[in-house]
């Protein structure tokens, strides 16, 4: 049995850094992607990230069939807000750059939010505990957007009519 639901996720920041920037600025990409949305949904049903370089993640490998969608939400012509944030850390294990002191600039998201559409495939035990986590708004691990500070939240859990 399949069966499509929708919700609307939204976090107070986001950073979806473009793999192809560097120096000066780390910048975002302003749409949520697939890849980000299944560790997103990886998170909450507990499934484990990345553990080892070179090897895809569980929750990618279980998720990677799944049909989504992703639309924006709360958006001016498709486009967040924006915001340029420098921030430095001084512990001096994240550098090796003179006196330990990692200076970085990063694009960050203001107030994204995305309807995220879920094509469930219910006989597949991961889809189904997907599923049933999203609609009672719970998760194994706190999910983001990014970066651990950007906690990414739900609601509207909804699902399609004419779809069981």
């Amino acid at each position: 049995m399949q069966k499509l639901i929708s919700i609307d996720l939204f976090a107070d920041f986001g950073m979806l850094k473009k793999p192809d920037t560097n120096e000066p600025v780390y910048l975002t990409f302003n749409m949520l992607h697939k890849p980000a949305l299944l560790g997103i949904l990886g998170a909450v049903i507990g499934e484990s990230g990345f553990k080892e370089k070179g090897k895809l993640p569980d929750y990618l490998l279980k998720l990677h069939d799944l049909k989504v969608g992703i639309h924006p939400l709360k958006h001016e012509n498709g486009n967040f807000q924006k915001t340029v944030i420098t921030y430095n850390n001084t512990t001096g294990m994240a550098s090796q750059e003179t006196g330990g002191n990692l200076m970085v600039t990063e694009q960050t998201l203001i107030a994204p939010a995305y309807r995220c559409y879920f094509y469930f495939d219910m006989s597949n035990e991961i889809h189904a505990k997907a599923d049933h986590y999203l609609s009672k708004y719970y998760a194994e691990y706190l999910p983001y957007l990014g970066k651990n500070e950007f906690s990414v939240w739900w609601e509207n859990y909804t699902q399609k009519r004419g779809c069981k």
